[in-house]
């Protein structure tokens, strides 16, 4: 049950086989249903997530995609959790799946049970990293080869409107794109 997620954790912290255990006794179990909203704008965001199965994105109130997440992944948003303060972005799953999560309280509570703990905050370095592809020094081009190089399963996972609206180009860009890579190919 828990496979992806130490896959996933030995990526960024060497927990012992102890604290591990301790770790599992603190994560909830969710499945989430498409379109569900599990941080809605004006919560604060209180928990740490890792997609066992599914995807999840991240919008504004304009519904703007800020960030996408899929399996494997873990997710938050990280200026809402990091201050405990109200969030201006709604988490909305994109697809079915299950969620494993613990609370920032869980958090605090392990950090003192040991400092192998500390190191989960780089947890929530990766649930922030997709924020590259909203850079607009990149070309659409670039933004899209990056996509493609980095994360290819987003392209199979999200619709291409939800695609563009992350790499913050138009849907018609993004077709334009998708157009001249493919006749490169061809």
């Amino acid at each position: 049950m828990f496979r992806n997620l130490e896959t996933s954790l030995e990526q960024y912290v060497r927990l012992a086989p102890e604290h591990l255990e301790l770790l599992k006794t603190r994560l909830h179990v969710k499945a989430m249903v498409r379109n569900e909203v599990l941080l809605k704008s004006g919560q604060v965001c209180n928990v740490i997530y890792f997609i066992n199965q599914g995807a999840v994105k991240l919008v504004d109130e304009q519904e703007n995609t800020i960030n996408l997440f899929a399996q494997n992944e873990w997710m938050l948003e990280i200026k809402s959790f990091t201050s405990q303060k109200p969030s201006g972005y709604s988490l909305i799953a994109a697809a079915e799946g299950e969620l494993f999560y613990f609370f920032v309280t869980d958090l605090h509570e392990l950090i003192q049970t040991s400092p192998a703990f500390f190191q989960l905050a780089k947890l929530m370095e990766a649930g922030h990293e997709n924020l590259i592809y909203q850079n607009n020094r990149l070309s659409p081009e670039e933004k899209y080869e990056k996509l493609l190089h980095e994360k290819p399963q987003y392209i199979q996972i999200f619709p291409a409107k939800t695609i563009a609206s992350f790499l913050n180009i138009t849907p018609e860009t993004l077709s334009r794109v998708r157009r001249k890579l493919i006749s490169w190919f061809e």
